[in-house]
């Protein structure tokens, strides 16, 4: 007996994983949302599908609050971050394929019909889809459209940023995962998951774009990302460092010297969210910071600069990486950019 279009009744098509801390009105609004459209479809899809919170050591247990439906699954662990927390996940899911969320964001209507639609028969180790961010307060919308390539071709787009990219707009085959051991690192609390990502790029055969929209990311006002972290910034250049063994590892010719073009540009992010974030409080750590940096940007090897505003963007820092005045002119931009 099959659901849909073909897929085993008693198999699970993706387990949605979902961490949580302390946020139980966004974990709420999410998960009623995802119960909704799981039957709002027109074909009932919900057996196909499981939801998996995973309660990374919120203050209080959230399990008596969870709705009840046979596609939820309430896990609780000790606090440890993020990455243990997908991982649980991960390791409990009972499906074919994967995909995260976070838990104040938000998926489009027709979540559940894109997933039978391109999931049912692939053979795809990865599957990325375009994604919109809405900026809390001002209400501002991005859309991240991603080509509709695949193979060597995504990666390469990925690699250049010609595509944006956020784990929550990729579902990733278990299959694959489990063959090549995939998991989150959890030595490195910032950067995790493009680390992941590159990681699964790295290794996979066989990847496909969409240019479907799969997911909404909100960015709310005081988030994780929207402060300066101190010392923990330099776990930004640990899981560079990663990415960067990776690439030597498992890439070479172009693909490994647009690798080095990425990891520039993960540097000039890095850089650009450090000279704005970072306040008289944080200078010596800041100062740390361009130091590693510096020494970073050093031991990347040869680079592929694209003919692109990023590709000029790079360049320039490049020259600014190496000189010797790096730190003294990073230092008055930062002051300049707060007064």
């Amino acid at each position: 007996m099959t659901a849909g279009r073909g897929y085993p009744l008693n198999s699970k098509l993706c387990s949605i994983i979902i961490p949580v801390y302390n946020d139980w009105d966004y974990l709420k609004r999410l998960i009623e949302r995802i119960l909704a459209i799981s039957v709002g479809a027109a074909v009932d899809l919900s057996h196909l599908f499981e939801v998996i919170v995973i309660d990374d050591g919120s203050a209080s247990d959230l399990s008596a609050q969870m709705p009840v439906s046979p596609m939820v699954t309430y896990l609780r662990k000790p606090n440890g971050g993020v990455s243990s927390a997908r991982n649980l996940g991960i390791d409990s899911a009972s499906s074919d394929y994967i995909m995260f969320l976070d838990c104040d964001d938000d998926i489009p209507d027709n979540l559940f019909e894109i997933m039978q639609r391109d999931l049912v028969a692939s053979d795809k180790d990865i599957h990325q889809y375009s994604y919109v961010t809405r900026h809390e307060g001002t209400g501002a919308e991005t859309r991240h459209i991603i080509n509709s390539a695949d193979g060597t071709e995504l990666f390469s787009h990925f690699l250049l940023k010609k595509n944006s990219f956020h784990i929550c707009s990729f579902i990733f085959s278990m299959r694959f995962l489990q063959q090549h051991q995939l998991r989150f690192s959890e030595d490195t609390g910032l950067s995790e998951d493009v680390l992941f990502i590159f990681n699964a790029f790295a290794v996979a055969a066989k990847v496909k774009g969409f240019e479907d929209v799969l997911y909404y990311y909100n960015i709310r006002q005081g988030s994780v990302i929207s402060s300066f972290k101190g010392k923990r910034e330099t776990e930004h250049l640990s899981a560079f460092a990663q990415i960067s063994q990776l690439s030597q590892a498992h890439l070479s010719g172009t693909l490994q010297s647009e690798a080095n073009f990425f990891l520039k540009t993960c540097l000039i992010n890095l850089y650009v969210r450090s000279l704005k974030l970072a306040k008289a409080n944080h200078a010596a750590d800041y100062l740390d910071l361009l130091q590693q940096m510096k020494r970073f940007g050093a031991a990347i090897g040869r680079c592929h600069y694209p003919y692109s505003v990023k590709g000029l963007f790079v360049i320039v820092f490049d020259v600014l990486l190496k000189s010797s005045q790096f730190e003294r002119l990073s230092k008055v931009m930062n002051r300049t950019v707060h007064g």
